[in-house]
């Protein structure tokens, strides 16, 4: 850098030794503007060089970034569930689904699910239908879904339950068949298992039954008796015009 400034001076003092020499203005003219022109070129080429050493300086001066740790990865969800449910006690569930029921006509069907394997889950039930008693597994929380296609079915206690380890658990469901002929009830249970912070639901299917629905003609009077009403007064209105026409041929 010393050489540099020292020959940077050394350009600068030329043109006054020009000037006491030859004495030559053109000539000096000439000469300081080369002299400049060198500056200038030493001038960029040392700011140049600054600049490309500055990024190496910086880089070598960067703090090495720490380490993290790594963390091993949580079991699966589905090994989780898995498991819970391999844990799960064993209770039994009970559904009493009639075997015969009439158009129109609503029963009341009851599902029943303990943790007790001892207890008696046919005493005080208020449906007529013959129960049905099987063992599941069964978890703290769970809820219970009755479909069928040709029925209307009322849910009337079918949100989730707490299911406790002394007494059974108790859902009311108020069924009306729509059309005649052999249908079918499903019952469907889930357990309700908090995995890893979130709920997750086990779904068993309890089975299928058969229902022999019967025609209920005074059901179908009574639901049709607009139809029926109406259908009778275009037959009158059509013989009444029927007399009149031949009355006046």
């Amino acid at each position: 850098m010393d050489n540099k400034c020292a020959h940077i001076k050394k350009l600068l003092c030329a043109p006054h030794q020009c000037m006491a020499i030859g004495g030559d203005k053109g000539k000096m003219k000439k000469q300081a503007i080369i002299n400049l022109t060198v500056i200038a070129a030493i001038l960029a080429v040392a700011m140049f060089a600054g600049c490309a050493e500055k990024p190496a300086s910086e880089e070598a001066c960067k703090i090495a970034p720490t380490a993290v740790p790594t963390v091993a990865p949580t079991a699966p969800i589905q090994e989780s569930i898995d498991e819970i449910l391999e844990n799960l006690p064993t209770g039994k569930v009970l559904f009493n689904p009639p075997h015969e029921m009439k158009v129109g006509e609503t029963e009341l069907v009851e599902v029943r699910i303990t943790q007790n394997l001892t207890e008696d889950l046919t005493k005080g039930l208020e449906g007529r239908g013959e129960p049905q008693t099987n063992e599941t597994k069964v978890s703290t929380y769970m809820k219970v879904r009755l479909t069928g296609r040709n029925f209307d079915i009322d849910p009337k206690s079918g949100a989730p339950q707490i299911i406790e380890s002394d007494k059974y658990t108790h859902w009311e469901f108020h069924v009306t068949p729509l059309k005649s002929g052999i249908q079918t009830l499903k019952l469907t249970y889930f357990v309700i298992l908090l995995v890893q912070g979130t709920d997750r639901q086990k779904e068993y299917e309890a089975g299928d039954w058969e229902v022999n629905v019967n025609v209920n003609h005074v059901w179908w009077l009574t639901s049709n008796w607009r139809f029926l009403v109406s259908t009778l007064i275009a037959i009158v209105a059509l013989m009444i015009s029927i007399i009149a026409i031949r009355k006046k041929g």
